[in-house]
């Protein structure tokens, strides 16, 4: 995917740079190094070190080309070896002087780069306020990146999403793809209502720029209207995970339950067996009740006979 913009997070800080401000020369040489592979501009990296490898690989090939046919052959050979190599290596600095000239950054580049890198304070998503679509007041662009960013970690920390049963999701749906479109577009329309500001007065410039004014606002309602739908769809994405995590685990309760069900049987048996147990207790219980009822009136009709209760302690075997 081409990229809009370039930008990088250092924290809660999120830093990029408003190409509006460069030259179109200079933004064409930056889109050129962005399809080349290169890092953000505004990290001041080398962005000529791809082709000075290139340079080096063609220098070696024709060192080796050279060292090879000195050692296989003299005379007119050798001085073909020479040519050959110095040919190579002349075509490997013509291919690297031609990508060096179309992605280095001269000094005056960087310095219009830097003027036009802008930081941008990235709040923590559960501090800030819920999106609104109709409140055109102002256009939280760090709240709606952070909401996409927290969704972001959310789903793909979420074991639905992780699960078999969405593993088409996440062929379809790349979610860190779907959060730099996001954080692309918003900043894309940060750096158009930044600088937006109400004319002062009443003259003829005055109503002729607060049409303009107004005309581009419009614009960007529509934009930020957009930006906050594709965030709510994500946010109800989210919460269909949710639902679908809850009844993953209302599944693996009934697997464990299902599971469970030979120890079930083991137990309602033992159960059987544990209520015969109990009844057949109870009737020794009142046996033992019995015969504790028929010493006492024993030794109640004898009148206290110390000498039967005595012979009454030990049974006759």
């Amino acid at each position: 995917m081409t990229r809009l913009i370039d930008y990088t997070f250092d924290g809660p800080w999120l830093t990029y740079v408003d190409e509006r401000q460069l030259s179109a020369p200079l933004r064409q040489k930056l889109d050129r190094g962005r399809r080349a592979g290169n890092p953000p501009v505004h990290r001041g990296t080398d962005r000529s070190g791809g082709s000075g490898v290139l340079l080096g690989a063609a220098g070696a090939l024709g060192s080796i080309v050279l060292i090879a046919l000195i050692l296989t052959g003299t005379g007119p050979l050798v001085v073909r070896g020479v040519v050959l190599a110095t040919v190579v290596t002349a075509v490997g600095a013509a291919v690297w002087w031609s990508a060096r000239s179309t992605t280095s950054l001269t000094a005056s580049d960087r310095r219009d780069v830097a003027a036009a890198t802008k930081r941008l304070y990235v709040p923590d998503s559960s501090a800030a306020p819920a999106l609104q679509v109709d409140s055109f007041d102002e256009f939280p662009v760090p709240e709606l990146i952070a909401r996409a960013v927290e969704l972001r970690d959310s789903i793909a920390d979420s074991p639905a999403w992780q699960s078999g049963y969405l593993a088409s999701h996440r062929l379809r749906l790349d979610l860190d793809a779907e959060l730099d479109q996001i954080i692309q577009h918003a900043l894309r329309m940060e750096c158009v209502a930044g600088p937006l500001a109400e004319p002062v007065g009443d003259s003829a410039t005055a109503t002729t720029t607060r049409q303009a004014t107004e005309y581009v606002r419009t614009s960007l309602e529509w934009v930020w209207a957009g930006l906050v739908s594709r965030v709510s769809a994500l946010t109800a994405y989210h919460a269909h995970l949710g639902e679908l995590e809850t009844e993953l685990i209302n599944a693996g309760i009934a697997e464990r339950t299902a599971g469970a069900g030979v120890d079930i049987a083991e137990l309602i048996a033992a159960a059987a067996g544990a209520e015969l147990a109990a009844d057949h207790l109870a009737g020794l219980g009142e046996e033992v009740r019995a015969m504790a009822l028929a010493i006492n009136e024993i030794v109640e009709t004898l009148n206290g006979d110390l000498g039967t209760l005595a012979a009454l302690s030990v049974p006759q075997l």
